[in-house]
């Protein structure tokens, strides 16, 4: 595998973090050079080393669930319920420089690695903590898993048709959008560190992201006063943005400007609906778009 730019390399990163949101955040800063140092209680471990599509390797812990974002680090086990746990712990925050946990709030604090302990070992550490819903607020006790993130941020209402809805989104997109979010910020602290010299305390939640990674329909939704209808695979008046049938299975074009969509009905050999959809404007677009719609999926249904 060919190495790129490592920019975080002499940047020690303690990970107490688990399943997969704050474990893969810890693994986008081991991809880009950082030494990532795993820590993982002896009775609980990670219980994502028992999951993923071969049982036989879930079984010996490494369960594709658990080694997709376990690349790059390095792996401790410590029992931080114990007083030696704890002391070895912080014996390693002096040589840290980035902690991340995703814990329950209070968790850490009740062990005796909370924020204001850490930084007594190590003043300008920076604490990442991820959690379901923030560390303020009436929720902020409340542990969440990335589909309760969903429906309670309303992707799932946003996701399916006005048949079939609400709909979970397959693959873990909040824990991965929550990940991605809480490796920018560490990134940022790091180079806010690096100007100033000051640590500081990151709270990254995941109905934050989810609402983040929701920016359109949210905006939407404040414009028009109303949620959006859930339109599936067909893109309300983008017939050309939209899912197909065709002779050997679905087919998404994603033709989304007005020239693309003439080159679309070009390519198909419909060199007169080209002509006339290259001359009008988005309303006359607009006004065609539900019998375009019907002229593609005939089309399309013998192609190619």
């Amino acid at each position: 595998m060919t190495t790129g730019v490592q920019p975080f390399e002499g940047i020690r990163v303690l990970d107490f973090t688990h399943v997969l949101a704050g474990p893969f955040s810890t693994y986008q800063l081991a991809v880009l050079g950082a030494d990532v140092i795993k820590v993982e209680p002896p009775e609980m471990p990670d219980m994502m080393r028992d999951e993923g599509a071969d049982p036989e390797l879930a079984e010996q812990g490494l369960g594709s669930g658990f080694v997709c974002q376990a690349g790059g680090k390095r792996s401790l086990v410590l029992d931080l319920g114990k007083p030696d746990g704890i002391r070895a712990a912080l014996k390693l925050v002096e040589g840290a420089d980035v902690l991340v946990e995703n814990y329950r709030k209070g968790t850490l604090e009740r062990l005796g690695l909370g924020y204001d302990v850490v930084r007594k070992a190590r003043p300008d550490i920076i604490y990442c903590s991820l959690t379901g819903f923030g560390q303020t607020g009436p929720k902020a006790e409340h542990p969440a898993y990335d589909p309760v993130i969903q429906a309670y941020s309303g992707l799932m209402a946003a996701n399916g048709t006005t048949e079939i809805n609400p709909v979970r989104v397959g693959p873990p997109a909040i824990d991965y959008g929550t990940g991605a979010q809480a490796a920018f910020a560490i990134a940022s602290a790091l180079f806010h560190r690096a100007r100033t010299g000051e640590g500081q305390r990151i709270d990254v939640a995941m109905a934050d992201a989810a609402l983040m990674m929701m920016s359109m329909p949210v905006m939407a939704t404040q414009v028009l006063g109303r949620t959006p209808v859930p339109f599936g695979n067909e893109t309300p008046g983008k017939p050309a943005y939209s899912c197909h049938d065709t002779a050997d299975g679905l087919l998404f074009i994603g033709a989304a400007t007005q020239r693309q969509v003439v080159r679309t009905w070009r390519a198909l050999g419909e060199a007169a609906i080209a002509d006339e959809r290259e001359a009008m404007t988005r309303a006359e677009l607009d006004a065609v778009a539900e019998p375009d719609r019907a002229r593609l999926a005939g089309i399309l249904l013998d192609w190619p």
